[in-house]
């Protein structure tokens, strides 16, 4: 907790790597990252740079297994 907010978006040793010409692209090495509560946050980065990932990743991760599930095909 930073001045008693809280977090709302945390990512600890976040890592993400696709599959890409029978070898792996690592997009997001080791990203660890706090969002608190009122704070402004701003990510900038070129194009394909891994900001979306990034996001999608850090929102996904807590709740992987029910989102997963819930768009599961099976």
């Amino acid at each position: 907790m930073k001045n008693n907010q809280n977090i709302i978006l945390s990512a600890k040793d976040l890592c993400r790597s696709f599959a890409h010409n029978g070898g792996q692209v690592h997009v997001l090495q080791h990203i660890d990252l706090d969002i608190y509560e009122g704070d402004f946050t701003v990510i900038m980065g070129a194009s394909g740079s891994g900001k979306s990932t990034l996001l999608y990743s850090a929102w996904t991760a807590p709740h992987r297994d029910r989102y997963f599930t819930a768009i599961s095909t099976s």
